[in-house]
């Protein structure tokens, strides 16, 4: 609840991204109406291992707020750093306030750390011959069917060095492929998410 006049006319429209990894950094952008910059503003992170207040940074030209997520360790230094700690607290939701005058807190959402794993990657050097653009769109979302890890121990630790192989197999050729115009890259892993924001594959020499 906002309790000072002054921050009654504030809302916000959109937060992007809403999930990062766990390490931190990920820039948030906060937009809204009835912004404006001021000497108190800071966001608040907040989650059931303890909470964090960051500054935050006007963008003028946009009139939004931006912030860096903080990593998931900060919400556990007061409460140890074990690993269990660490997988214990690995779905918790981390909820975002603003203050635009350092007293009074507005509510932004939810933010999630989260860590993908590559697990393997893939091409196809003719992508689409042959086909309408139509089957070409519906060929380049379709979802294959994710593999079952073995239950058993020494299956398991087999399963994974074959993909760790696989994985730095499709590395050395990727050092080539990357230059011939139309292959379409495949990125094979766990736990990632559906978002509205386009991903992007970066190669350095």
């Amino acid at each position: 609840m906002v309790s000072s006049l002054i921050n009654v006319d504030v809302h916000i429209t959109e937060v992007t991204p809403l999930f990062g990894p766990s390490e931190g950094g990920t820039l948030l952008t906060i937009k809204g109406t009835g912004f404006y910059d001021s000497t108190g503003k800071k966001f608040k992170f907040e989650s059931s291992l303890g909470e964090r207040e960051m500054d935050a940074v006007w963008n003028r030209k946009e009139k939004c707020f931006t912030c860096k997520a903080p990593p998931k360790s900060w919400f556990i230094r007061n409460r140890g750093s074990s690993t269990g700690i660490m997988e214990d607290s690995s779905e918790t939701r981390i909820k975002i306030r603003l203050t635009l005058n350092g007293q009074d807190w507005i509510w932004i959402g939810y933010f999630d750390h989260y860590d993908p794993i590559v697990e393997r990657m893939s091409y196809d050097l003719d992508f689409g011959e042959g086909l309408t653009e139509e089957e070409k769109q519906a060929k380049l979302i379709k979802r294959e069917e994710i593999p079952i890890p073995p239950e058993n121990p020494e299956e398991l630790k087999k399963y994974q060095a074959e993909l760790e192989k696989k994985l730095e197999e499709d590395k050395e050729l990727f050092e080539s492929l990357y230059q011939r115009c139309g292959t379409i890259f495949y990125i094979h892993g766990r736990d990632f998410r559906d978002s509205n924001v386009n991903l992007s594959l970066t190669f350095r020499q």
